[in-house]
């Protein structure tokens, strides 16, 4: 990892304060490195996160332009991380766990340089979609943040002489536009312009039921009524081996809730670690709940998203169940925020006692960062818990000093 030119990148930027000059949908391109375009957004004007962000790819593009244009996935009261980036972004020091804290006074000790100020300390985080953000993970990773860093280091050096219009930045509207493309040859930044990335189609995965016995016992059930279903993430980070080092970003679960109209009952309620490989195991288990429970199935499936529509897609194609995209669905809403709390506080009830035991696990080995973005719901929960001796000595210290 180049960690001294990251780092000596970080804070050039952070003199710069390109935020103060840019908004976060002033976009602009570069031609990385590795021979990749990625788009750039400034983030800070309002003061509130200062970060660079790096996209690379038209899939990652249209993360971003779903964030900018306000249409982030909510369920249960909270969003959905649904960012596919790199970022360089300026915390307290705080909000960095001890060996980013190290990393970054060793360089300031050895470049002579003092870290004073608000949000005066770089972090570098990799966000994907359903994952706990994490740190970066390859030398390819640092490579494309020093190409961005470097790139925003020359926008601000031109916006010195040279208005935004003059350079193309402007307010990238949806679907349409483009961007300054910036691009390095012999060690000089040349200048171009680049179209932004058409929207892309939504897409999710559509599992496909390949059960045949289970369809044929599907289809002889009763149908009567209709269910309510959706799909949400708990936002508890599951990691693969929680008595090692985690390598990859540990996975928000995923939950398939409903409500039956008729009797404001819950029908089944499954759940699963990383939705993107693992929507046909949750489509299964579904099929093989209702199938064991003897439950009747619904005439009609109503859905609020296209993500739960895409996975009951065949499910309904083969059981002769109607499905219908309809929205808003306030009672279904309603369950998903009752259901998020209950499950996200219910892994600390003593009762269970192994399932405390492996949540106690996780939270020992996350890092400072990661612990103070907990959720909302878990937060409250491990604050009651402060008092009652049930935590171990070390992690109250912790959680008291960063909550």
């Amino acid at each position: 990892m180049q960690t001294e030119k990251m780092y000596e990148l970080a804070f050039q930027y952070r003199t710069k304060r390109l935020w103060t000059k840019l908004y976060d949908t002033e976009l602009f391109a570069v031609r990385l490195t590795d021979g990749e375009i990625g788009c750039c957004t400034v983030m800070g004007m309002l003061g509130e996160h200062i970060a660079l962000g790096l996209y690379v790819g038209a899939r990652e593009f249209e993360c971003l332009r779903q964030l900018l244009c306000g249409e982030v996935i909510i369920r249960g009261g909270e969003p959905e991380i649904t960012q596919e980036c790199l970022q360089c972004s300026f915390e307290k020091k705080d909000f960095l766990d001890a060996d980013e804290l190290e990393t970054a006074r060793a360089y300031a000790r050895a470049s002579g340089r003092r870290i004073c100020g608000k949000n005066a300390y770089p972090k570098f985080v990799k966000y994907r979609a359903g994952r706990l953000p994490w740190h970066f993970d390859s030398e390819l990773d640092g490579q494309r943040i020093c190409d961005a860093l470097s790139a925003a280091l020359a926008i601000a050096k031109r916006l010195e002489t040279s208005s935004k219009d003059a350079l193309g930045l402007h307010p990238l509207e949806q679907g349409a536009g483009t961007m300054p493309l910036l691009w390095q040859k012999n060690g000089v930044w040349n200048w171009d312009k680049v179209a932004a990335p058409e929207p892309l189609p939504q897409s999710y995965p559509a599992p496909v039921l390949q059960n045949d016995l289970t369809i044929r016992r599907l289809r002889r059930l009763e149908k009567r009524g209709t269910w309510e279903y959706g799909t949400m993430e708990i936002r508890v980070p599951v990691y693969d081996d929680p008595d090692s080092e985690a390598v990859e970003a540990p996975c928000f679960p995923m939950v398939l809730a409903g409500l039956d109209r008729t009797d404001d009952t819950m029908p089944p309620l499954e759940t699963v670690t990383d939705y993107a490989e693992n929507a046909g195991q949750l489509l299964e288990t579904f099929a093989s709940a209702i199938c064991e429970s003897g439950r009747r199935l619904p005439r009609q499936i109503c859905v609020a998203d296209a993500r739960t529509h895409a996975f009951f897609q065949d499910f309904c194609d083969k059981t002769g169940v109607q499905l219908c995209l309809q929205t808003p669905l306030p009672d279904l809403e309603e369950t998903l925020c009752d259901l998020r709390e209950h499950m996200e506080s219910s892994l600390l009830e003593e009762e269970d006692f192994d399932e405390l035991e492996h949540f106690l696990a996780l939270l020992m080995q996350m890092e400072d960062a990661d612990l103070s973005q907990l959720p909302p719901s878990v937060e409250k929960m491990l604050r009651e818990l402060m008092n009652t001796g049930a935590l171990p000595p070390e992690l109250e210290a912790r959680l008291r000093r960063l909550l």
